[in-house]
Protein backbone atom coordinates (compact mmCIF):
# COMPACT_ATOMS: atom_id res chain seq x y z
CA UNK A 1 0.00 0.00 0.00
CA UNK A 2 1.47 3.27 -0.79
CA UNK A 3 0.74 7.03 -1.72
CA UNK A 4 2.98 8.49 -4.52
CA UNK A 5 5.76 10.38 -3.12
CA UNK A 6 5.77 14.77 -3.46
CA UNK A 7 7.53 15.82 -5.57
CA UNK A 8 8.83 19.29 -7.04
CA UNK A 9 10.96 17.05 -9.81
CA UNK A 10 8.09 18.54 -12.56
CA UNK A 11 9.90 21.79 -12.33
CA UNK A 12 7.12 23.81 -10.32
CA UNK A 13 9.03 23.45 -7.11
CA UNK A 14 6.42 26.34 -5.42
CA UNK A 15 3.48 23.48 -5.85
CA UNK A 16 3.07 20.55 -4.05
CA UNK A 17 1.15 17.43 -5.83
CA UNK A 18 -2.33 17.79 -5.86
CA UNK A 19 -4.09 15.78 -3.12
CA UNK A 20 -7.15 15.38 -5.72
CA UNK A 21 -4.77 14.00 -8.24
CA UNK A 22 -3.46 11.38 -5.78
CA UNK A 23 -4.12 7.48 -6.29
CA UNK A 24 -3.68 5.03 -3.70
CA UNK A 25 -1.44 1.55 -4.82
CA UNK A 26 -2.49 -1.85 -3.22
CA UNK A 27 -1.20 -4.66 -3.92
CA UNK A 28 -3.18 -8.46 -3.75
CA UNK A 29 -2.49 -11.61 -3.26
CA UNK A 30 -4.29 -12.92 -6.10
CA UNK A 31 -2.32 -11.22 -8.15
CA UNK A 32 -4.00 -7.82 -9.55
CA UNK A 33 -3.06 -4.43 -7.78
CA UNK A 34 -5.54 -2.01 -7.07
CA UNK A 35 -5.95 2.25 -7.66
CA UNK A 36 -8.22 3.78 -5.04
CA UNK A 37 -8.54 7.55 -5.67
CA UNK A 38 -10.74 10.46 -4.24
CA UNK A 39 -13.48 8.77 -1.69
CA UNK A 40 -12.12 5.67 -1.67
CA UNK A 41 -13.26 4.94 -4.98
CA UNK A 42 -11.57 1.57 -6.93
CA UNK A 43 -10.23 3.59 -10.02
CA UNK A 44 -8.63 1.02 -11.72
CA UNK A 45 -8.21 -3.08 -11.32
CA UNK A 46 -5.21 -4.35 -13.11
CA UNK A 47 -4.21 -8.18 -13.33
CA UNK A 48 -0.04 -7.85 -13.07
CA UNK A 49 0.98 -11.11 -12.11
CA UNK A 50 0.25 -15.02 -11.55
CA UNK A 51 0.06 -15.15 -8.02
CA UNK A 52 0.54 -12.96 -5.03
CA UNK A 53 1.66 -9.45 -6.14
CA UNK A 54 4.00 -8.96 -3.27
CA UNK A 55 5.71 -5.37 -4.33
CA UNK A 56 4.40 -2.47 -5.29
CA UNK A 57 5.59 1.24 -5.59
CA UNK A 58 5.33 4.78 -7.29
CA UNK A 59 8.11 5.93 -8.53
CA UNK A 60 9.89 9.50 -7.57
CA UNK A 61 7.06 11.46 -9.55
CA UNK A 62 4.06 9.72 -9.34
CA UNK A 63 3.59 8.63 -13.20
CA UNK A 64 5.29 4.93 -13.29
CA UNK A 65 4.01 2.00 -11.01
CA UNK A 66 6.68 -0.74 -9.86
CA UNK A 67 5.47 -4.26 -9.75
CA UNK A 68 6.82 -7.87 -8.52
CA UNK A 69 5.07 -10.86 -7.62
CA UNK A 70 5.60 -14.90 -6.86
CA UNK A 71 5.83 -15.52 -10.48
CA UNK A 72 9.23 -13.87 -10.61
CA UNK A 73 8.53 -11.00 -13.35
CA UNK A 74 9.50 -7.58 -12.45
CA UNK A 75 6.92 -5.05 -14.11
CA UNK A 76 6.81 -1.49 -15.07
CA UNK A 77 3.02 0.25 -15.23
CA UNK A 78 1.81 4.11 -16.27
CA UNK A 79 0.02 5.63 -14.06
CA UNK A 80 -3.18 4.48 -15.91
CA UNK A 81 -1.97 0.59 -15.36
CA UNK A 82 -1.06 -0.17 -19.00
CA UNK A 83 2.28 -2.24 -18.80
CA UNK A 84 5.50 -0.71 -19.97
CA UNK A 85 8.31 -2.99 -19.89
CA UNK A 86 9.12 -6.22 -18.28
CA UNK A 87 12.21 -5.30 -16.58
CA UNK A 88 13.34 -8.99 -15.51
CA UNK A 89 12.22 -12.38 -15.08
CA UNK A 90 13.22 -15.23 -12.73
CA UNK A 91 12.61 -18.92 -11.88
CA UNK A 92 12.45 -17.65 -7.92
CA UNK A 93 9.80 -15.29 -6.39
CA UNK A 94 11.00 -11.53 -5.92
CA UNK A 95 10.49 -10.23 -2.50
CA UNK A 96 11.36 -6.81 -2.52
CA UNK A 97 11.75 -4.40 -5.12
CA UNK A 98 11.96 -0.15 -5.03
CA UNK A 99 12.93 2.54 -7.26
CA UNK A 100 16.21 4.56 -7.27
CA UNK A 101 16.80 8.41 -7.06
CA UNK A 102 15.32 9.97 -10.29
CA UNK A 103 13.60 6.96 -11.56
CA UNK A 104 16.16 5.98 -13.70
CA UNK A 105 16.94 2.88 -11.74
CA UNK A 106 15.33 -0.03 -10.53
CA UNK A 107 16.50 -2.11 -6.99
CA UNK A 108 15.68 -5.79 -6.31
CA UNK A 109 16.37 -8.85 -4.54
CA UNK A 110 16.92 -12.38 -5.53
CA UNK A 111 17.74 -14.99 -3.22
CA UNK A 112 20.56 -13.35 -1.33
CA UNK A 113 22.02 -11.36 -4.30
CA UNK A 114 20.64 -7.30 -4.83
CA UNK A 115 20.40 -6.39 -8.56
CA UNK A 116 20.51 -2.89 -9.51
CA UNK A 117 19.06 -2.18 -13.16
CA UNK A 118 18.46 0.93 -15.08
CA UNK A 119 14.94 1.14 -17.19
CA UNK A 120 16.32 1.94 -20.24
CA UNK A 121 16.84 -1.13 -22.38
CA UNK A 122 20.80 -2.87 -23.08
CA UNK A 123 22.41 -1.72 -19.76
CA UNK A 124 24.38 -4.55 -17.69
CA UNK A 125 22.96 -4.75 -13.98
CA UNK A 126 25.06 -4.38 -11.39
CA UNK A 127 24.57 -7.50 -8.83
CA UNK A 128 26.38 -8.65 -5.98
CA UNK A 129 25.62 -11.28 -3.18
CA UNK A 130 24.32 -9.05 0.00
CA UNK A 131 23.54 -11.91 2.49
CA UNK A 132 23.87 -15.11 4.12
CA UNK A 133 20.44 -15.52 4.31
CA UNK A 134 16.78 -14.79 2.01
CA UNK A 135 16.57 -10.69 1.44
CA UNK A 136 13.25 -9.73 2.69
CA UNK A 137 13.24 -5.90 2.72
CA UNK A 138 15.47 -3.09 1.28
CA UNK A 139 15.20 0.67 0.86
CA UNK A 140 16.85 2.96 -1.33
CA UNK A 141 17.08 7.03 -0.29
CA UNK A 142 17.21 9.61 -3.02
CA UNK A 143 18.89 11.87 -0.56
CA UNK A 144 22.10 10.51 0.63
CA UNK A 145 22.12 7.84 -2.48
CA UNK A 146 22.48 5.00 0.03
CA UNK A 147 20.64 1.60 0.36
CA UNK A 148 20.14 -1.06 3.18
CA UNK A 149 18.88 -4.35 2.75
CA UNK A 150 17.72 -7.17 5.30
CA UNK A 151 17.22 -10.58 5.38
CA UNK A 152 16.74 -13.91 7.25
CA UNK A 153 20.33 -13.76 7.98
CA UNK A 154 18.99 -11.35 10.84
CA UNK A 155 21.74 -8.23 10.07
CA UNK A 156 21.07 -5.62 8.18
CA UNK A 157 23.34 -3.98 5.75
CA UNK A 158 24.45 -0.39 4.54
CA UNK A 159 25.62 -0.16 0.80
CA UNK A 160 26.48 2.09 -1.75
CA UNK A 161 24.82 1.64 -5.45
CA UNK A 162 28.07 0.19 -6.93
CA UNK A 163 27.55 -2.46 -4.24
CA UNK A 164 30.38 -1.60 -1.50
CA UNK A 165 29.65 -2.74 1.88
CA UNK A 166 29.46 0.56 3.99
CA UNK A 167 28.28 -1.02 7.35
CA UNK A 168 27.51 -4.47 8.64
CA UNK A 169 25.38 -5.03 11.73
CA UNK A 170 25.51 -7.42 14.55
CA UNK A 171 23.41 -10.43 14.28
CA UNK A 172 20.24 -9.76 15.14
CA UNK A 173 17.87 -12.16 17.48
CA UNK A 174 15.09 -12.42 14.74
CA UNK A 175 15.28 -11.78 10.69
CA UNK A 176 15.07 -8.21 9.81
CA UNK A 177 11.40 -7.76 8.12
CA UNK A 178 11.24 -3.80 7.61
CA UNK A 179 13.49 -1.30 6.58
CA UNK A 180 12.81 2.76 5.72
CA UNK A 181 14.83 5.65 5.22
CA UNK A 182 13.67 9.20 6.31
CA UNK A 183 13.02 11.88 3.78
CA UNK A 184 16.52 13.80 5.20
CA UNK A 185 18.82 11.08 4.06
CA UNK A 186 20.47 10.75 7.62
CA UNK A 187 18.41 8.35 9.53
CA UNK A 188 16.90 4.95 8.57
CA UNK A 189 14.36 2.90 10.71
CA UNK A 190 14.52 -1.01 11.03
CA UNK A 191 11.91 -3.32 11.82
CA UNK A 192 11.88 -7.11 13.10
CA UNK A 193 9.74 -9.15 15.85
CA UNK A 194 9.38 -6.96 18.84
CA UNK A 195 12.12 -4.97 17.71
CA UNK A 196 12.28 -1.31 16.22
CA UNK A 197 15.47 0.89 15.67
CA UNK A 198 16.58 4.06 15.19
CA UNK A 199 19.81 3.72 13.25
CA UNK A 200 22.26 7.03 11.29
CA UNK A 201 23.22 6.54 7.42
CA UNK A 202 26.31 4.92 8.19
CA UNK A 203 24.33 2.17 10.02
CA UNK A 204 25.21 2.53 13.77
CA UNK A 205 22.37 2.04 15.89
CA UNK A 206 20.75 5.35 18.20
CA UNK A 207 17.74 3.58 19.65
CA UNK A 208 16.65 0.23 20.31
CA UNK A 209 12.91 -0.64 21.42
CA UNK A 210 11.44 -3.53 22.06
CA UNK A 211 7.21 -3.24 22.22
CA UNK A 212 5.67 -6.73 22.62
CA UNK A 213 3.27 -6.60 19.73
CA UNK A 214 5.05 -9.28 17.18
CA UNK A 215 6.59 -8.42 13.67
CA UNK A 216 6.83 -5.40 12.33
CA UNK A 217 5.80 -5.88 8.46
CA UNK A 218 5.66 -2.40 7.81
CA UNK A 219 7.60 0.88 8.12
CA UNK A 220 6.87 4.43 6.82
CA UNK A 221 8.30 8.18 7.81
CA UNK A 222 6.46 11.04 7.83
CA UNK A 223 7.63 13.92 5.10
CA UNK A 224 8.93 16.14 7.47
CA UNK A 225 11.36 13.01 8.84
CA UNK A 226 10.10 13.81 13.15
CA UNK A 227 7.86 11.05 12.94
CA UNK A 228 7.71 7.12 11.18
CA UNK A 229 4.50 4.64 11.56
CA UNK A 230 4.45 1.15 11.61
CA UNK A 231 2.08 -2.09 11.27
CA UNK A 232 2.43 -5.33 12.99
CA UNK A 233 1.32 -8.58 12.83
CA UNK A 234 -0.67 -8.45 15.59
CA UNK A 235 -2.93 -5.72 14.06
CA UNK A 236 -1.12 -2.68 15.83
CA UNK A 237 0.08 0.21 14.14
CA UNK A 238 2.15 2.62 16.47
CA UNK A 239 4.05 5.71 15.43
CA UNK A 240 7.44 7.00 17.08
CA UNK A 241 8.85 10.21 17.23
CA UNK A 242 12.68 11.29 16.74
CA UNK A 243 13.94 13.12 19.77
CA UNK A 244 17.29 13.53 21.44
CA UNK A 245 18.19 16.03 17.84
CA UNK A 246 21.84 17.51 19.33
CA UNK A 247 23.29 20.20 17.73
CA UNK A 248 26.39 22.38 18.85
CA UNK A 249 28.19 25.14 18.16
CA UNK A 250 31.11 26.20 20.05
CA UNK A 251 30.37 26.27 23.97
CA UNK A 252 26.48 26.28 23.34
CA UNK A 253 24.83 22.83 22.93
CA UNK A 254 20.55 22.67 21.87
CA UNK A 255 19.30 19.50 22.59
CA UNK A 256 15.07 18.53 21.30
CA UNK A 257 14.02 16.70 24.71
CA UNK A 258 10.56 16.37 23.51
CA UNK A 259 8.41 16.73 20.06
CA UNK A 260 8.30 20.83 20.95
CA UNK A 261 11.03 21.31 23.92
CA UNK A 262 14.34 22.26 23.14
CA UNK A 263 17.11 22.83 25.74
CA UNK A 264 20.11 25.11 25.13
CA UNK A 265 22.79 24.82 27.39
CA UNK A 266 25.85 27.28 27.54
CA UNK A 267 28.78 25.61 29.06
CA UNK A 268 30.99 28.74 29.93
CA UNK A 269 28.59 30.42 32.16
CA UNK A 270 26.81 27.50 33.13
CA UNK A 271 22.77 28.63 31.88
CA UNK A 272 20.18 26.19 30.58
CA UNK A 273 17.05 27.87 28.53
CA UNK A 274 14.24 26.18 27.93
CA UNK A 275 12.20 27.20 24.82
CA UNK A 276 8.55 25.65 24.07
CA UNK A 277 6.78 25.66 20.64
CA UNK A 278 3.02 25.52 19.92
CA UNK A 279 3.79 22.56 17.11
CA UNK A 280 6.71 19.95 16.91
CA UNK A 281 10.15 20.94 15.82
CA UNK A 282 10.98 19.61 12.46
CA UNK A 283 14.56 20.51 12.28
CA UNK A 284 16.93 22.71 14.28
CA UNK A 285 20.57 23.72 13.07
CA UNK A 286 23.12 26.15 15.06
CA UNK A 287 26.33 27.84 13.44
CA UNK A 288 27.91 31.28 13.29
CA UNK A 289 26.27 32.07 16.84
CA UNK A 290 22.19 31.47 15.41
CA UNK A 291 20.31 28.77 16.00
CA UNK A 292 17.44 28.10 13.69
CA UNK A 293 13.95 26.09 15.14
CA UNK A 294 11.69 25.48 11.68
CA UNK A 295 8.45 24.25 12.74
CA UNK A 296 5.42 22.90 10.25
CA UNK A 297 4.45 26.89 9.38
CA UNK A 298 7.15 29.10 11.77
CA UNK A 299 10.66 29.64 11.55
CA UNK A 300 12.28 30.64 15.17
CA UNK A 301 15.78 32.70 14.82
CA UNK A 302 17.74 32.68 17.97
CA UNK A 303 20.89 34.60 18.71
CA UNK A 304 22.52 32.08 21.20
CA UNK A 305 24.08 35.36 22.93
CA UNK A 306 20.74 36.23 24.01
CA UNK A 307 18.26 33.70 23.70
CA UNK A 308 15.36 35.82 24.97
CA UNK A 309 15.55 38.09 21.71
CA UNK A 310 14.14 35.77 18.82
CA UNK A 311 12.81 36.55 15.16
CA UNK A 312 9.89 34.81 14.32
CA UNK A 313 8.44 34.22 10.56
CA UNK A 314 6.25 32.31 9.12
CA UNK A 315 6.59 29.70 6.03
CA UNK A 316 3.70 29.69 3.64
CA UNK A 317 3.37 26.32 3.47
CA UNK A 318 4.28 22.96 5.21
CA UNK A 319 6.82 21.92 2.76
CA UNK A 320 8.68 19.06 4.57
CA UNK A 321 12.03 21.10 5.29
CA UNK A 322 14.86 18.72 5.67
CA UNK A 323 18.12 20.40 5.70
CA UNK A 324 19.29 23.80 6.77
CA UNK A 325 22.57 24.97 5.93
CA UNK A 326 24.05 28.32 7.25
CA UNK A 327 26.44 30.82 6.63
CA UNK A 328 27.65 34.08 8.17
CA UNK A 329 24.92 36.66 6.89
CA UNK A 330 22.36 34.07 6.25
CA UNK A 331 20.88 30.52 5.65
CA UNK A 332 19.38 28.32 3.33
CA UNK A 333 15.99 26.06 4.35
CA UNK A 334 15.71 22.71 1.59
CA UNK A 335 12.39 21.30 1.46
CA UNK A 336 10.70 18.80 -0.86
CA UNK A 337 9.18 22.48 -2.61
CA UNK A 338 12.59 23.95 -3.36
CA UNK A 339 15.04 25.95 -1.49
CA UNK A 340 14.89 29.67 0.05
CA UNK A 341 17.41 31.90 1.18
CA UNK A 342 16.95 33.98 4.29
CA UNK A 343 19.10 36.75 6.08
CA UNK A 344 18.88 36.03 9.71
CA UNK A 345 16.35 38.69 10.68
CA UNK A 346 13.74 36.29 8.86
CA UNK A 347 13.69 38.08 5.59
CA UNK A 348 13.23 35.77 2.80
CA UNK A 349 15.89 36.79 0.36
CA UNK A 350 15.41 34.75 -3.03
CA UNK A 351 14.05 31.17 -4.16
CA UNK A 352 16.49 29.02 -5.98
CA UNK A 353 15.06 26.66 -9.02
CA UNK A 354 15.40 25.94 -12.69
CA UNK A 355 13.18 23.40 -14.93
CA UNK A 356 13.50 19.45 -13.59
CA UNK A 357 15.15 20.69 -10.55
CA UNK A 358 14.97 17.90 -7.68
CA UNK A 359 15.32 19.51 -4.60
CA UNK A 360 14.41 16.03 -2.88
CA UNK A 361 17.46 14.51 -3.88
CA UNK A 362 19.94 17.51 -2.75
CA UNK A 363 21.90 16.59 0.93
CA UNK A 364 24.92 18.29 2.42
CA UNK A 365 27.31 16.26 -0.21
CA UNK A 366 25.75 17.81 -2.74
CA UNK A 367 24.52 21.58 -1.41
CA UNK A 368 27.22 24.00 -0.03
CA UNK A 369 26.40 27.67 1.01
CA UNK A 370 28.74 30.47 1.53
CA UNK A 371 27.60 33.92 2.15
CA UNK A 372 26.97 35.22 -1.35
CA UNK A 373 26.82 31.87 -3.39
CA UNK A 374 25.06 29.31 -3.26
CA UNK A 375 26.37 25.51 -5.36
CA UNK A 376 24.35 22.51 -6.02
CA UNK A 377 24.84 19.27 -7.80
CA UNK A 378 22.34 19.47 -10.69
CA UNK A 379 20.64 15.71 -9.78
CA UNK A 380 19.17 15.24 -13.15
CA UNK A 381 22.82 15.52 -14.76
CA UNK A 382 25.14 15.05 -12.18
CA UNK A 383 28.13 16.24 -14.32
CA UNK A 384 27.09 19.81 -13.19
CA UNK A 385 27.01 22.06 -10.66
CA UNK A 386 25.35 25.41 -10.58
CA UNK A 387 26.20 27.79 -8.43
CA UNK A 388 23.79 30.97 -7.55
CA UNK A 389 23.50 34.34 -6.06
CA UNK A 390 22.15 34.13 -2.78
CA UNK A 391 20.65 37.62 -2.03
CA UNK A 392 19.23 37.75 -5.87
CA UNK A 393 19.03 33.65 -7.31
CA UNK A 394 21.20 35.02 -10.76
CA UNK A 395 22.97 32.19 -12.20
CA UNK A 396 26.56 32.84 -11.70
CA UNK A 397 28.27 29.64 -13.10
CA UNK A 398 28.03 25.97 -14.27
CA UNK A 399 30.65 23.94 -13.72
CA UNK A 400 30.80 20.82 -15.70
CA UNK A 401 32.88 17.61 -15.51
CA UNK A 402 33.41 15.09 -17.37
CA UNK A 403 32.19 12.52 -15.07
CA UNK A 404 29.31 12.29 -12.27
CA UNK A 405 29.84 15.29 -9.39
CA UNK A 406 29.44 13.41 -5.91
CA UNK A 407 30.25 16.78 -3.83
CA UNK A 408 31.22 20.30 -3.80
CA UNK A 409 32.08 22.62 -1.23
CA UNK A 410 32.16 26.52 -1.19
CA UNK A 411 35.57 28.07 0.58
CA UNK A 412 33.74 30.03 3.51
CA UNK A 413 35.88 32.68 3.70
CA UNK A 414 36.03 35.72 1.33
CA UNK A 415 39.85 36.06 1.36
CA UNK A 416 40.31 35.26 -2.24
CA UNK A 417 38.60 38.71 -2.55
CA UNK A 418 35.14 40.02 -2.91
CA UNK A 419 34.76 39.02 -6.56
CA UNK A 420 36.00 35.63 -6.72
CA UNK A 421 35.84 32.14 -4.28
CA UNK A 422 37.30 28.70 -4.27
CA UNK A 423 34.82 26.06 -5.23
CA UNK A 424 36.19 22.13 -4.54
CA UNK A 425 34.40 19.25 -5.97
CA UNK A 426 35.06 15.47 -5.94
CA UNK A 427 33.87 13.11 -8.99
CA UNK A 428 32.58 9.88 -9.53
CA UNK A 429 36.51 8.65 -9.93
CA UNK A 430 37.79 10.54 -6.35
CA UNK A 431 39.68 12.54 -7.82
CA UNK A 432 39.33 16.37 -6.34
CA UNK A 433 39.09 19.18 -8.34
CA UNK A 434 39.90 23.20 -7.27
CA UNK A 435 38.13 26.31 -9.36
CA UNK A 436 37.49 29.97 -8.66
CA UNK A 437 34.11 30.80 -9.40
CA UNK A 438 34.20 34.75 -10.27
CA UNK A 439 31.05 36.85 -9.22
CA UNK A 440 31.42 38.70 -13.09
CA UNK A 441 33.39 37.49 -15.83
CA UNK A 442 34.68 33.74 -16.66
CA UNK A 443 35.52 31.53 -14.49
CA UNK A 444 38.65 30.07 -13.75
CA UNK A 445 39.31 26.27 -15.26
CA UNK A 446 39.41 23.61 -12.82
CA UNK A 447 42.91 22.01 -11.43
CA UNK A 448 42.85 18.43 -10.52
CA UNK A 449 44.22 19.14 -6.47
CA UNK A 450 44.19 15.38 -5.41
CA UNK A 451 42.90 11.57 -5.91
CA UNK A 452 41.16 8.63 -3.61
CA UNK A 453 39.29 12.11 -2.13
CA UNK A 454 36.18 10.66 -0.04
CA UNK A 455 35.27 13.59 1.89
CA UNK A 456 36.16 17.46 1.73
CA UNK A 457 35.40 19.93 4.55
CA UNK A 458 36.73 24.16 4.44
CA UNK A 459 37.90 25.89 7.63
CA UNK A 460 35.41 28.42 8.38
CA UNK A 461 37.63 31.01 8.96
CA UNK A 462 40.73 30.52 7.10
CA UNK A 463 41.11 29.00 3.24
CA UNK A 464 42.18 25.94 4.49
CA UNK A 465 40.16 22.16 3.03
CA UNK A 466 40.56 19.05 4.78
CA UNK A 467 39.83 15.95 3.02
CA UNK A 468 39.82 12.45 3.83
CA UNK A 469 41.87 10.20 1.12
CA UNK A 470 42.23 6.79 1.54
CA UNK A 471 43.08 6.01 5.50
CA UNK A 472 45.08 9.75 5.62
CA UNK A 473 43.28 13.11 6.58
CA UNK A 474 45.12 15.46 4.12
CA UNK A 475 45.29 19.50 4.92
CA UNK A 476 45.63 21.71 2.33
CA UNK A 477 46.57 25.09 4.10
CA UNK A 478 46.74 27.20 0.50
CA UNK A 479 44.94 25.30 -2.28
CA UNK A 480 44.88 28.63 -4.28
CA UNK A 481 48.33 28.32 -4.83
CA UNK A 482 47.72 25.89 -7.97
CA UNK A 483 46.49 29.22 -9.71
CA UNK A 484 50.06 30.69 -8.82
CA UNK A 485 52.98 27.99 -8.79
CA UNK A 486 51.36 24.27 -8.75
CA UNK A 487 54.95 23.47 -7.90
CA UNK A 488 54.68 24.82 -4.58
CA UNK A 489 51.46 22.97 -3.59
CA UNK A 490 53.55 19.99 -1.71
CA UNK A 491 55.12 22.88 0.63
CA UNK A 492 51.54 23.60 1.81
CA UNK A 493 49.86 20.19 2.40
CA UNK A 494 50.64 18.10 5.66
CA UNK A 495 49.08 14.83 6.15
CA UNK A 496 47.98 13.32 9.52
CA UNK A 497 47.64 8.81 9.64
CA UNK A 498 45.78 6.90 11.83
CA UNK A 499 48.79 6.56 14.25
CA UNK A 500 49.35 10.27 14.15
CA UNK A 501 45.61 10.56 14.61
CA UNK A 502 45.70 8.45 18.24
CA UNK A 503 48.72 10.08 19.32
CA UNK A 504 46.82 13.76 18.84
CA UNK A 505 43.96 12.10 20.44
Amino acid sequence: MEWPQKSSSDGNTGAAVKKTNELLLVTGSQGFFYLFGKGNRLEKTIQAHQGAVISGSWNPTGSEILTSGEDGFLRIWSRAGMLRLILAQHHMTIYCSCWGPGGKQILYALDKTLIVRTTSSGSKPTEWKAHDGLILCIAWSCTSNLIVSGGEDCRYRVWNPDGRCIFTSQSLDYPVIALAWAPSGELFSVGGTNMIRLCDRFGWTHSVENPKFGSVYSLEWSLDGTQFAGATSEGHVFIANVILKTCVWKNVEATLIAQNVLNVSEFKANTRDRLEFQERVIHISMNYGYLIVVLPTQIYIYNVTHIPTHVVCDLKEANGIYMTLQSKRNFILCGHNGIASRSYDGRQLTQIKWPGMQSEMLNVRTTSLAEDMIALIDQSEKKLIRVFDTYNGRLLHEERSSSDIIQVALAQNDMSGPTERQMAYIDKSLDLFLTLVKRQGKSEMPKRLGTTTMSILWHVEAPMLATIQETKVRIYYYPQILYVDSTLLEHTVEEIGRASCRERV
